[in-house]
C-alpha cells in the first residue's frame, strides 16, 4: 500500500512505479504502474500486491535484504520523486503445535513461578525444552 497526498492547490497526476530489487542487483518483481489524479489538498492510497516465489529468505545469519524502490512520475513521464526501503522475508507457518520460521521448528517453554504473598515473576533463566 502506498499512501500519496497532494498538499498542492491544484490536482496532481501521478504514476507510481515500484521495482523489488534482489540481493544480488537483479530485478526481482516489477508492479505494474498506477496512475492516478489526486485532487488539492486529498490523498489517496494505491495497492500492490503480487505473488513472490523464489525469494532469499532472511536469518540473521544470511541477512538476505530486497531493495524496495518507488518513483512518482508527473503526467509527462518527469520525475518527481524517488525513494528506497529495504526489506528481507520470512517464510513463517504453523505445523501442529509448533511455529515453523524459514522451514525451521522453533518451540518455546515458558513458566511463571508465583508466589501468593509477594507477586508474580517470570524467571530469568528459562526453562529447558
Amino acid at each position: 500500500m502506498l499512501d500519496l497526498d497532494n498538499r498542492d492547490n491544484t490536482d496532481w497526476a501521478v504514476s507510481a512505479e515500484i521495482q523489488l530489487i534482489a540481493p544480488d542487483g537483479t530485478t526481482a518483481h516489477e508492479f505494474p504502474a498506477q496512475t492516478v489524479t489526486i485532487g488539492s489538498g486529498r490523498s489517496t492510497q494505491l495497492n500492490f500486491s503480487a505473488s513472490l516465489t523464489g525469494l532469499k529468505l532472511w536469518t540473521a545469519e544470511t541477512p538476505n535484504l530486497y531493495s524496495v524502490i518507488v518513483a512518482l512520475k508527473d503526467a509527462k513521464g518527469h520525475e518527481i520523486e524517488a525513494f528506497s526501503t529495504k526489506y528481507g522475508f520470512r517464510h513463517i507457518e504453523q505445523v501442529g503445535k509448533f511455529v515453523h520460521i524459514n522451514g525451521k521448528k522453533y518451540s518455546s517453554k515458558e513458566q511463571t513461578d508465583t508466589t501468593p504473598t509477594l507477586f508474580t515473576d517470570v524467571p530469568s533463566t528459562p526453562a529447558p525444552c
